[in-house]
This record gives structure tokens, sequence and C-alpha cells, in this order.
């Protein structure tokens, strides 16, 4: 899985750098925090350009990490 995590970690990056809500110029974080031979939780760390829309920028971000990793056929639990 430590290919498969490379590319799901590529697929949330990509997902981050294109959301207008995500401040770009702060450092956006991936972090595995467990990982076994089926799968791997990861948190992810990332500066929202206006506070007012936290839960906007956070929801519309996990709907287009959801999407890319469908895409890459990555499944989600």
């Amino acid at each position: 899985p430590v290919d498969l995590l490379e590319v799901a970690k590529t697929a949330i990056m990509d997902s981050l750098n294109a959301s207008e809500m995500v401040m770009q110029r702060l450092p956006k974080e991936i972090l595995v925090s467990s990982i076994n031979d089926s799968a791997a939780e990861v948190k992810v760390l990332f500066w929202v350009n206006n506070i007012h829309t936290e839960q906007l920028t956070r929801s519309l971000v996990l709907t287009a990490i959801y999407q890319a990793l469908k895409q890459k056929e990555i499944s989600i639990l």
C-alpha cells in the first residue's frame, strides 16, 4: 500500500492546490497517523483564506478529496 499511499497523497495535495479557498502561500501537510497492510489513516492540514468560511472550505475540500480518490480507485473508509 505504500505506492498507493503516495498516489493518494498526490491526489489529496492536488485537491488542496486546486482550491481557491485554501491559502496557497502557507504550507499544506499530509501526515500519516497509522498504517497497516490494508489501510492508512492520514491527517490533512491546511490554512483557509477566510476564517468565516472555515466550515464551507472544509466541506468543499473534503468533497474534492473524496472525488479525487474515487477517480484513482482508492477506497475510503
